[in-house]
């Protein structure tokens, strides 16, 4: 049989069975004349030369092809190990080597009893199915048109026994039974084979279908693991090769699979299996034993995933590695990350490495084999361990000369080169390349795989001229005698800690900080004394000038300062800075501060009138009202910015009493204050009696207990002047552990007293002749639900309103000329609100009706109610304004479509703003808004109707919570979400449980009952949200809350968002000048210079000179990125910004912009502490994986593990210790105190074993005799003596403490301090590797730039809105709804935008878009919701405060000057200008005809209905898919161009084609049909298939558009929106392809943004730059 492989992914055991096959499946005949060399991987010419059978010898020949995959088929189902194809079928072969007794228990397969994997009879038959669908396809080529039968077999190559279920056998064989197929007769038995069809006349036709084009080798798969197509290292003798695999159902799942073939290692032992497995258990043994002593060190090791039998390991075997996550082999760690380290980094990652070694050293581990190929490392400078194949560990030892032959031997160490040297051990070899590598890691070089003598002598030469401290301890571990090297890893690694120099001046505050505070004034002179000094000690001088209160501390000198002063002037004057800036009116305005000439700090402040609190007499109650409420606001604020009082009392506050209540202004004096030594003053009568109370506690409880005061209660004792709201509030914060945290209860008891209680209206309605008895209408969670639609009988002059809540619904005509209402005609009784009703509300009132019968209607009282409301009249105009417009539209043959005012109903989007210009169109506040958008975010949320009262579950626990069957909301959840219950009682979301879907039955929701949950009642709207949603949004709606209650830095942000804004600009910093200019210009390889142009520099100064809010708009491919990079640089470099925060929409834009200002900063050579922040690793670049805060975190952890000798030894003399009795005692704890804490947990262990398993106490026993003999060994290094006699653990433990105590002669006290030390050291490690020590919030206040996503940087545990923030810079900002701004927005004293409000605008869920509707009383078609909904950005951007600041870039570098006046003529109203960009080389020879072009339209028009789309919710085209596979053929089939964008890729990383749908269904189409299709693997790599909302900010050489849409009645859908087209078209620089209906967008819809660019390629065709092609259609091969 002849038979054809694709080598790669067949194991050789396979080989060996498909070559007994191709021997024995064919006649007996003379054996073929010789062929020269193997077929195996050959041309079907070679098969050719095969001896033909004779003629008429019909069985025979059959053919074979082994080893293979469909390149388009996904997962194993199109893998093949061998397809046979005979004279009567089609046999699918699937081949495992396995031995011992084959069962199925449960579908599974197990051998031996064990487990293996899912039944191969089954992914057999699937296979089988693949390849059927494949011939099924073109069997019309076959004679007759017959499909031909194919069957499978599952065949065992090894010894094994048969156990399996009839239905299994009769698809498995063993190989020996298999290869009696050979027998004519045998096989047609086994195979109820048919008479002979003579599919062997046909193997061109199989040929076909198995060739080079459609599949490739077969891919290597273990445990669901497929190892990548080349391997990462090869081992010099070919005995085994290790390559990177990737779990098939977890593409972040990663492992290492180890080939092994034994064939290639020369050694008796490698022949058998039980050698093999001692060979392959060697490594595992090793782990072994260090698991039982260090796990954690154990984890940082290659380990097996899976244990492995004798009997499995065959010749060839694939073992599976556990590596660690997110590492790297040295030297590509070296090329990708050491190169930009500091000499410091470098050397804290080699003591890290040194650690490592010393902890392996330690437990008598020595690797034996370090190289590149065995030492990994990450960003987070963990370091990992793998190929102990060699090693040497104490209780086997050597593996003696198997240790040659599968050694690396990477290191031509001396004692190898002369065997006559004495001294080597394992130990001291490690060191010799523990030094050799950290040489290499010290220089930033790469290490060669293979250093021979001459190279080794080289780098020993090198390290003994350097003149670097680390090289002097080098020098001793690189020595040629082994006698004179370190004899371990520990001596090493404490030598380098010894030479370490002292760093000790580094953590000294700088006084060069306070420089920026300097001023140029004599005090004295400039705020000159008016009368006697209001107080005058030695510390502090306080006294009037004029308007200015002034305050100097003369005991401190600024310019020099003492005993810690430095950091508390510091701290003291940015408090000062930025409160200076945060306009708060309940604060005296600051005017000056700083220190003069001499050095006296200062701080003059406005002096404020008006009466100290406690002088306060004689107020009304309304206005002792306003007072405390005054003053709840003003601690509020403060502690809204992060900020304390801490010493409040009633002479520190003052009271300007206006004529009127609202003119009343309360303010805080002493805020900030200073003390010069460090301690704050505390008013005992106004501060808690509690430990370690914050300053934000005193000034709550100050608050409390001075409002008690105001209103006449005594604070101590309830009295008949008490108000029973505030006492139950105070005395609940005096009862809980967690009093005084806030003012929310106190706040609201004072609101709940002096409030009255609301009524709700009652309304009567009287209908004419209605039978049957009156009923009321009641609020639903305080709300009556108001339908206003046209009334049918009468569109255009009067409209019809329903009423529903509680009880029933009413439905009346309203006039909106008179604005009465006229009649009252329909009402029903109904317990609960219709869903239907609910959904279709654009309006609520909060009344009672009372409904009844009568001789004639009134509708008196309504009318008088709703004339009131303000928001319903309006709301009834804009409906009847919208039909009138629609019925004149219907009267002049117009389409319904072209009178809609406002919005599209695809997406609410405007159509046509020209006609809203003559419309009335009603503005909001921005506070307004805000606040509706982020409150009405639940309802765009999946929610039910509760259908009856809950009840309890049987259980007793749980709360049982019906609902009709018909409701979906909780479809789209799974068994293991974490699903929230949510009730909206008024504004606020109360949190009713966890839904438990196990325990929830089929129309009922379980939560555990609870005092919440009793709320739930029969007729509830209850909404269901994920814990990760619910997370989401109450982070944004507190940072929503904050701004809108003035709480941000800047508390008159929200200010700044009103669309009639007319604030002032304010003024800055000093404009950039030319030379600052010139520094962000450089060179490319190219030649091109690059720098900021003119617009640029522009924009540039004025986003530096004015703000607080600045914006940026930037059109596409202006190089908004490069602008933001060098802006940030410069803030750093030049104007001395501390700290800013960059977000952005999406996780690129973060990970680009960061990545161009690391690379300005490092150019330049200026210091960058950057953070990036994310929950998720794999969206972080690997440009910024250094910074990404998790490894950050994890190298502070590993370094400080590494220096804990050196660490605690530095501060020692700080506790009158000496550092080596110190460091002798982190000795002690390493080696004896962990062992004792390990046998009492063993102990433990054997306690509770010893009811249990003999054979586990037994296993228990020998380790703790394994540790005990450990201990004493250790222990005996310390005492200097063999421990002797049967001491316990613990009685070890204190003789060696005993001893080392007396050697270096320490009492017990400072002993018990150096314990503490210790401990809290460990301690600090411990935290950091878990999250109970926020180190992130530490990274978020103290890096220069924080970098994260909009939403995710507000993760709780960051704690941002404790972070104060010189500047925030939010890329993508017109694509952020606000709650997502607010985020980012309240924590900046500057705050700049970064967008363009004509590409992509913030998304709504529809349910979302009709909740904002309804709650501002306007419609979603209206001109009203269509501001509402516009961006912020774009808000402010068109506001008069934006004209006044906002920039524009205007020189675009993307785009080819063809498409970049497209753009610019139909999407902006800009001049947009197109910039020089050399273009790829390959573009400037000949390119594929479809591209011949720079735009081009290719037109399915002339398909007719087939190019219409699929008419579905989410539209698919199958015409414009077909289209855009023809166009990718064409361009594959220019090599030479391919090849380039190949080349071009290969650098870039980003493909140079990208498929734009603007439908998600097109989407899946075109990637389904380009799946289809037999590409060859390149091409499929230069290829994306995304959806226009994934695009904004990409860009790709040629992009193809699909537009999808196409109907006969041309109704545009939110394609008549310009904001998608514009970032559609605009992301090609090189070539744009547009694929669709040119039909479709003329007419009507010529005047849309599709119309136009249609129009505009029209007019401007050319030989060059625009033309239009029409169709061609592609045949569609399956």
């Amino acid at each position: 049989m002849d038979v054809r492989y694709w080598e790669g992914g067949l194991l050789s055991f396979e080989i060996d069975a498909i070559d007994k096959m191709a021997k024995a499946f064919g006649p007996k005949e003379l054996p073929p004349e010789p062929v020269a060399g193997s077929t195996k991987g050959k041309s079907f010419d070679v098969l050719k030369q095969l001896k033909k059978p004779e003629a008429g010898h019909g069985v025979w020949p059959w053919r074979g092809y082994a080893g293979f995959r469909f390149a388009n088929s996904r997962g194993a189902d199109g893998e093949f190990d061998l397809v046979i194809v005979t004279h009567s079928l089609v046999l699918v072969v699937e081949l495992k080597h396995w031995r011992g007794e084959i069962t199925n228990h449960g579908g599974k397969w197990h051998q031996d009893g064990k487990e293996t994997e899912v039944s191969p009879v089954d992914k057999t038959r699937r296979k089988t199915y693949e390849l059927r669908k494949r011939i099924k396809g073109l069997k019309s080529r076959l004679p007759g048109g017959k499909e031909p039968w194919i069957d499978f077999c599952v065949v065992l190559t090894g010894k094994c026994t048969l156990n399996l279920p009839e239905v299994e056998m009769q698809h498995v064989m063993v190989l020996d039974d298999f290869l009696e197929m050979a027998d004519p007769k045998r096989f047609k038995d086994r195979f109820n084979a048919r008479s002979n069809i003579g599919l062997n006349e046909h193997f061109d036709f199989f040929d076909g279908i198995i060739n080079e084009g459609t599949v490739k080798p077969k891919e290597l798969v273990v445990d669901d693991y497929r190892a990548q197509s080349q391997a990462v290292f090869t081992h010099p003798t070919d005995v085994y090769r290790e390559y990177d695999a990737v779990n098939i159902h977890n593409k972040d799942d990663r492992a290492m699979v180890r080939l092994w073939d034994f064939s290639k290692l020369d050694d008796t032992r490698a022949r058998t299996a039980e050698g093999r497995y001692r060979i392959l258990s060697r490594e595992r043994d090793v782990m072994v034993y260090l698991r039982r002593r260090d796990q954690e060190l154990m984890n940082r090791c290659a380990r097996p995933k899976r244990n492995t039998s004798p009997d499995s390991v065959t010749e060839q075997y694939a073992e599976l590695l556990e590596m660690p996550d997110g590492h790297y082999r040295l030297n590509e760690f070296i090329n990708r990350f050491v190169e930009r380290m500091t000499a410091h980094e470098r050397v804290q990652l080699f003591k890290i490495l040194l650690a490592q070694f010393a902890g392996l050293h330690g437990f008598k581990i020595a690797h034996r084999d370090l190289g590149d190929h065995s030492v990994w490392f990450s960003p987070s400078s963990s370091i990992a361990l793998s190929n102990f194949i060699s090693a040497y560990y104490q209780p086997v030892g050597t593996l003696g000369d198997l240790r040659t032959l599968l050694s690396i031997g990477a290191i031509a160490l001396p004692e190898d080169q002369n065997t006559a040297m004495e001294g080597s051990t394992p130990f001291r070899r490690d060191v010799f390349a523990l030094g050799l590598m950290g040489w290499h890691l010290l220089q930033a070089r790469p290490m060669p795989l293979k250093l021979d003598v001459a190279y080794v002598a080289g780098v020993q030469a090198q390290v003994e001229s350097s003149e670097d401290w680390p090289a002097k301890v080098l020098v001793q571990a690189l020595q040629n005698d082994p006698k004179e090297r370190f004899d371990d890893a520990s001596a090493f690694q404490q030598a380098l800690s010894d030479s370490t120099p002292d760093n000790s001046a580094s953590f000294e505050f700088d006084n060069r900080r306070l420089d920026v505070f300097s001023t140029d004034l004599r005090l004295s002179s400039a705020y000159r004394e008016d009368d006697e000094p209001i107080s005058d000690t030695a510390e502090k001088l306080i006294y009037r000038s004029g308007p200015l209160v002034v305050k100097s501390w003369p005991s401190i000198n600024a310019r020099d300062p003492k005993d810690g002063q430095g950091p508390m002037l510091m701290a003291f004057f940015e408090v000062l800075e930025q409160l200076k800036g945060s306009g708060f009116a309940f604060l005296p305005k600051i005017e000056h501060f700083g220190y003069d000439r001499s050095g006296n700090p200062f701080l003059a402040q406005e002096h404020i009138d008006g009466e100290h609190w406690d002088e306060l007499k004689g107020l009304s109650v309304e206005t002792r009202i306003v007072v405390a409420h005054g003053l709840i606001d003003a601690v509020d604020g403060l502690h809204g910015q992060q900020l304390s009082h801490g010493d409040l009392h009633p002479h520190n506050v003052k009271v300007n009493v206006g004529s009127a209540p609202e003119n009343t202004q309360v303010y805080l004096l002493d805020c900030p204050d200073f003390s010069a030594s460090g301690t704050s003053p505390v008013n005992t009568r106004y501060s808690p009696v509690l430990e370690n109370c914050t300053p934000a506690e005193r000034d709550n409880f100050a608050v409390m207990r001075m409002v008690f005061e105001l209103l006449d209660m005594d604070w101590d004792a309830p009295s008949q002047k008490d108000i029973p709201a505030l006492r139950a509030a105070v005395a609940h914060e005096m009862d809980t552990e967690s009093g005084f945290l806030s003012l929310d209860r106190f706040k609201d008891a004072l609101e709940a007293a002096f409030t009255p209680a609301k009524t709700i209206e009652t309304v009567s309605v009287v209908l004419r002749n209605r039978s049957g008895e009156a009923f009321e209408i009641l609020p639903d969670n305080g709300k009556v639900f108001v339908v206003v639609k046209p009334y049918q009988r009468a569109p255009t002059k009067a409209l019809e309103v329903t009423f529903a809540g509680v009880g029933g619904q009413l439905t009346a005509e309203f006039d909106p000329a008179s604005r009465h209402f006229v009649n009252a005609f329909k009402a029903n009784q109904e317990m609960r609100v219709p869903a239907y009703l609910a959904r279709q509300a654009n309006h609520h009132i909060e009344a009672r009706f009372s409904v009844s019968g009568g001789t004639s209607v009134n509708v008196y009282e309504l009318t008088k109610l709703l004339a009131k409301d303000e928001a319903f009249l309006s709301l009834a105009a804009q409906v009847h304004d919208a039909e009138v417009r629609k019925q004149a539209a219907i009267e002049d043959g117009e389409s319904v479509a072209d009178s809609i005012t406002g919005e599209d109903e695809d997406n609410g989007l405007a159509i046509d703003e020209a006609q809203l210009e003559a419309v009335k169109v009603r503005s909001f506040p921005v506070s307004q808004i805000w606040k509706t958008i982020t409150s009405t975010e639940l309802e765009a949320q999946p929610s039910f109707r509760v259908s009856e009262e809950p009840h309890f579950h049987k259980d007793g626990v749980g709360l049982l919570i019906p609902y009709a069957m018909d409701a979906k909301a909780l479809e789209g959840f799974e068994a293991g979400d974490n699903i929230r219950l949510i009730l909206r009682d008024g504004e606020k979301d109360i949190d009713i449980g966890e839904i438990n879907l196990g325990m929830s039955v089929r129309d009922a929701v379980y939560v555990p009952a609870s005092s919440r949950s009793k709320r739930v009642q029969a007729g509830s709207q209850l909404f269901i949200q994920s814990q990760q949603n619910k997370t989401s949004m109450t982070r944004r709606r507190g940072a929503m809350e904050r701004i809108l209650n003035r709480q941000s830095v800047l508390p008159d942000l929200m200010d700044y968002f009103d669309e009639k804004c007319k604030l002032a600009p304010r003024g800055y910093a000093e404009e950039p000048t030319v030379s600052d200019f010139a520094v962000y210009e450089r060179t490319t390889a190219s030649g091109t210079v690059i720098g900021l142009n003119e617009a640029q520099r522009a924009a540039f100064t004025q986003l530096i000179t004015t703000g607080p809010v600045g914006l940026l708009q930037g059109p596409p491919g202006t190089g908004k990125t490069e602008f933001i990079a060098a802006f940030i640089h410069y803030l750093i470099s030049k104007v001395g910004v501390r700290n800013i925060l960059l977000v952005s929409q999406s996780h690129e834009a973060v990970n680009t912009a960061a990545e161009r200002i690391r690379a300005h900063c490092r150019r330049l050579d200026t210091e960058l502490n950057v953070v990036r922040f994310s929950n998720r690793d794999h969206v972080v670049s690997e440009e910024l994986l250094d910074v990404y805060s998790r490894n950050i975190v994890d190298r502070q952890r590993n370094g400080f593990s590494a220096e804990l000798k050196e660490r605690v030894g530095s501060m020692a003399s700080s506790l009158g210790l000496g550092k080596a009795f110190v460091q002798t005692m982190v000795d002690v704890n390493q080696r004896v105190f962990h062992l004792v804490r390990s046998l009492k947990k063993l102990d433990e262990e054997i306690q509770r074993a010893q009811k249990g398993n003999g054979a586990d106490r037994k296993a228990l026993q020998t380790l703790k005799s394994s540790l005990m003999g450990e201990l004493n060994l250790n222990a005996t290094l310390f005492l200097g003596e063999l421990v002797e006699g049967e001491s316990t653990p613990q009685e070890l433990l204190e003789r060696v403490y005993d001893h080392v105590q007396t050697v270096h002669g320490v009492r017990p006290p400072e002993f018990k301090h150096c314990l503490d030390l210790i401990q809290l050291s460990q301690e600090y490690v411990e935290r950091l590797s878990s999250n109970r020590a926020n180190y992130d919030e530490f990274l978020m206040r103290s890096r220069t730039l924080v970098c994260g996503t909009c939403v995710g940087i507000g993760l709780q545990h960051l704690k941002l809105s404790e972070t104060h923030f010189d500047w925030v810079i939010i890329d993508e900002a017109a694509r952020s709804a606000p709650s997502e701004l607010a985020i980012a927005m309240q924590v900046g004293s500057r705050v700049l935008l970064v967008g363009d409000h004509n590409q992509l605008r913030p998304t709504y869920e529809e349910e979302h878009k009709a909740a904002i509707a309804r709650s501002l009383g306007v419609t979603t078609s209206s001109a009203e919701f269509q501001q509402v909904m516009r961006s912020d950005f774009e808000r402010v951007f068109q506001s008069p405060y934006g004209r006044a600041t906002r920039a524009t870039l205007n020189t675009q570098y993307r785009m080819l000057p063809a498409i970049g006046d497209l753009v610019n003529e139909i999407f902006y109203d800009i001049d947009l200008e197109n910039g020089y960009r050399p273009s790829p080389a390959y573009f400037s020879q000949n390119v594929p005809e479809c591209l011949s072009h720079v735009v081009t339209w290719v037109d399915t028009s002339e398909l007719g209905k087939k190019a219409y789309d699929s008419g579905t919710l989410s539209l698919s085209n199958s015409a414009e898919a077909d289209a855009i596979i023809r166009l990718l053929e064409e361009i594959a089939e220019d090599t030479e161009f391919c090849a380039g964008m190949a080349k071009e890729m290969a650098e870039s990383q980003e493909p140079p084609i990208g498929v734009i749908c603007m439908y998600l269904d097109q989407r899946k189409l075109v990637r389904k049909r380009f799946a289809e299709k037999n590409w060859s693997e390149e091409f499929r790599k230069l290829v994306k298939i995304e959806t226009v909302d994934s695009y904004q900010g990409k860009e790709n050489n040629i992009i193809i558009v699909s537009l999808t849409r196409a109907k006969a009645d041309q109704s545009p859908g939110f394609l008549a929106t310009p904001n998608r087209i514009n970032v559609a078209m605009s992301r090609a620089m090189e070539r744009l392809v547009i694929v669709g209906s040119l039909k479709m967008w003329s007419g009507r819809n010529a005047r849309l943004p599709l119309g136009h660019v249609a129009s505009f390629i029209q007019t401007k065709q050319d030989t060059i730059n625009y033309c239009i092609k029409p169709v061609t259609p592609a045949r569609r091969v399956v």
